[in-house]
């Protein structure tokens, strides 16, 4: 077949693959042959091609491996088929749609968007998350990378799941967990934001347990908030789970971080102070959602970002609201234990789990499960 690469017209070459291995060679001399290292991210661009001078078709496809870019042409359609199956399957590619029905948009996000689909050997629904490759810079690619990254270590319960990666040349397709309820801040809005402190408590267990999950994997969210939990449903056994790891990152054992991330209102003091800060950032986050699950409103809020900034570095949260009449003494102490404005002093993910309030979820739950020796006896 015919080759080219970005400087070159097309050449005759010869072109193996064996396991992750692509070689191009000349077809009648010998001369230093050219290999690639075939990775998980590389795939196939197609494209059907009409010579502008006459009626014959060109048939053209580029390897994209990495940051090179192989490109190949024929005239035989018959041979086109049979070498885009063949790379399909060594490349384990194929197009989103192959596997997928895209149906309506669900929600805008940065760089892109999120779409519901269908798998359409299972019938399963899921969501899309589609980014725009043109819409993004080389840090917001990279971060994009990383939430691929980052979602594949991450198998919890209360974690959204990803499912597969889809690439090509103009988009990036994250298949995830279709969660019907849609986010957390959607489902308290369609309760007027006053749930009792009994659901708020199952919801807080939840959201807390996938917390420490990524914590122990050496993970900091960055990004905690309402938005970022989904829900399987509306109703009020809904499962929360954790979602959006778009800012997160991977710490090494004593390593801090210093990017200033996240959404304003649920910043800790050390984020918006631009010091350096680890996982205590994101139990302060979970404060902030905690307070909003119990009282129904955030502390810090304006309309004026620079006052919220000044407020959260210089006030202290108060409860004295009549939101608090009805909640526990112990859940205002976690959330006060949560929002302590010294990191070193911030409660630790493990010791919300060994709270009080918390543990009243975490007893509920293990009473709920019936051991097979019961299940035996009846």
């Amino acid at each position: 077949m015919k080759y080219s690469n970005k400087k070159k017209q097309f050449e005759e070459r010869m072109i193996v693959i064996s396991k992750n291995l692509l070689t191009i060679s000349k077809t009648n001399e010998q001369e230093k042959k050219k290999s690639y290292h075939i990775s998980s991210n590389s795939y196939i661009e197609e494209k059907e091609k009409t010579k502008a001078n006459s009626k014959e078709e060109e048939f053209i496809f580029t390897i994209v491996i990495g940051k090179k870019s192989i490109t190949c042409k024929m005239q035989d359609k018959g041979e086109y088929d049979k070498w885009i199956l063949v790379l399909r399957n060594i490349l384990k590619y194929s197009l989103i749609t192959d596997c997928y029905l895209l149906e309506s948009v669900i929600s805008k996000i940065s760089f892109g968007e999120i779409i519901k689909g269908i798998h359409k050997e299972s019938g399963k629904e899921v969501a899309i998350k589609v980014y725009w490759k043109e819409k993004m810079d080389k840090a917001d690619l990279e971060r994009i990378y990383k939430e691929i990254e980052i979602m594949r270590e991450c198998l919890h319960p209360n974690i959204v799941r990803l499912f597969d990666v889809y690439e090509s040349k103009k988009k990036i397709y994250l298949i995830i967990e279709y969660m019907k309820g849609g986010d957390l801040f959607t489902y308290l809005e369609n309760r007027e934001f006053n749930i009792i402190e009994k659901r708020a408590n199952q919801i807080m267990y939840k959201i807390i347990k996938a917390i420490q999950y990524i914590h122990r994997l050496g993970i900091i969210h960055r990004d905690l908030k309402p938005e970022n939990i989904l829900m399987t449903d509306d109703t009020d056994e809904a499962e929360p789970k954790l979602s959006d790891f778009g800012f997160s990152k991977i710490l090494k054992p004593h390593e801090k971080a210093n990017e200033r991330l996240g959404t304003i209102l649920y910043a800790s003091p050390e984020v918006i102070q631009g010091l350096p800060y680890g996982k205590e950032s994101d139990i302060w986050s979970l404060g902030m959602v905690c307070h909003l699950l119990l009282a129904g409103y955030l502390y810090f809020d304006d309309d004026d970002n620079e006052k919220i900034m000044r407020r959260i570095l210089e006030e202290e949260v108060q409860y004295p609201h009549f939101n608090w009449l009805s909640v526990s003494d112990s859940a205002i102490n976690l959330v006060s234990k949560c929002l302590c404005k010294d990191p070193k002093k911030r409660i630790t993910i493990e010791e919300i789990l060994n709270h009080n309030w918390v543990q009243k979820a975490a007893k509920s739950e293990t009473s709920n499960i019936i051991s097979p020796q019961i299940i035996a006896q009846k």
